[in-house]
């Protein structure tokens, strides 16, 4: 009881404080002569890459942003902390081979691989601070146009990979071969 009157009390001057923070703008703010009407619109240049840069920087390892802005274009050299735990989601109790994907969250690993009654989820942890390189956007979305082409970019000159000889679907053998290629790509540059 004792509770609810506090609560009550704070929900009624709660805006009272508020109130007395607010003030309106008034005549000390200076007006330009060149701005009139509508002239905000003239001024905005969508051409500019600025507020998605500003933007993707900000939603770096968040679900939200890189679900809005799938196909990301920003790669960040990260070091993942000593004692991080990672998680990967298969369909045997295999130790991962290397190379392997590895989420950091569960849900990831569990939405890859761990939608049957045989999968396993099986979780690592670093022991030491470990040097990687961040792709943002959903590029372990596997699927859905672009969301891989910063990657592919980078290690065949193009976005759509090397020529499959117009063969049957591989399966996830691109995956490994786009993975080792990351991984020399990266070798190469310390």
């Amino acid at each position: 009881m004792i509770l609810k009157g506090i609560l009550w009390s704070w929900a009624l001057l709660a805006p009272c404080v508020v109130a007395e923070q607010q003030k309106p703008l008034g005549a000390g703010i200076p007006k330009h002569e060149h701005l009139q009407q509508d002239s905000w619109r003239r001024g905005l240049n969508f051409s500019s890459p600025a507020p998605h840069l500003f933007a993707s920087a900000y939603g770096l390892l968040q679900q939200w942003s890189n679900t809005v802005f799938p196909n990301g274009h920003t790669m960040a050299a990260v070091e993942i902390p000593a004692f991080t735990l990672l998680y990967h989601g298969r369909m045997d109790e295999e130790d991962a081979p290397s190379p392997e994907w590895l989420a950091f969250d569960i849900e990831m690993a569990y939405g890859i691989m761990g939608s049957t009654r045989q999968s396993f989820m099986l979780s690592y942890q670093t022991t030491q601070p470990v040097k990687a390189l961040y792709f943002d956007g959903e590029s372990a979305a596997l699927m859905g146009l672009g969301q891989l082409d910063t990657q592919m970019l980078h290690l065949y000159g193009n976005v759509t990979g090397p020529d499959s000889g117009g063969g049957m679907w591989r399966g996830l053998e691109p995956e490994y071969e786009r993975a080792m290629g990351l991984c020399d790509w990266l070798a190469e540059r310390g």
